[in-house]
């Protein structure tokens, strides 16, 4: 059946270490209540503890750890999606080429979690020689570009974050 949800993101969520992971677990809460037993996860690295899978288990959220694990499972599992939402430049980077390959009836969603480039370009502001952060903006820059634009939907943040990309892209 084309009817699962996956999310693929840098690590399972750890909600009360930092904002992202608080984020990103009400996502997996609000989509396993709206999909029940349907959405499954993707942590490119394991948290420090293994309680915070067994909190995504606990929600009927299938999790998975590692590039290997993502490509064995996309491989045998991977038309069985109809949505894949993947968080973060590296992350899009990394992933996009076996969710395009394997599960190519699915909908992309990229989300930016905020744009990199856009926060290290005022960062450089701050540096006595802004010439390698400016370089890593640049990089991100091109980067968070191509993945939006490989994307079928791009999440943005921020109303000014939707509107910096729209600038930079408007299809």
């Amino acid at each position: 059946d084309n009817e699962r949800i996956l999310v693929i993101d840098w690590l399972v969520p750890t909600p009360d270490r930092d904002s992202g992971s608080y984020r990103m677990r009400m996502i997996l809460e609000i989509l396993a209540a709206a999909e029940p037993g349907r959405i499954d996860f993707i942590g490119d690295r394991p948290a420090e503890s293994d309680l915070y899978a067994d909190a995504l288990i606990e929600l009927g959220i299938q999790v998975m750890i590692g590039e290997t694990a993502a490509l064995t499972h996309l491989m045998s599992h991977g038309g069985r999606y109809r949505a894949v939402w993947i968080s973060r430049p590296e992350i899009m980077e990394r992933y996009l080429p076996m969710v395009r390959a394997f599960a190519g009836r699915a909908r992309v969603f990229y989300d930016t979690v905020d744009l990199h480039w856009v926060r290290f370009t005022r960062g450089c502001q701050f540096e006595r020689d802004p010439r390698e952060l400016e370089a890593v903006a640049d990089r991100y820059h091109r980067l968070e570009l191509a993945n939006a634009r490989a994307a079928d939907v791009t999440i943005a943040i921020t109303p000014e974050e939707r509107a910096i990309l729209l600038v930079e892209d408007p299809e």
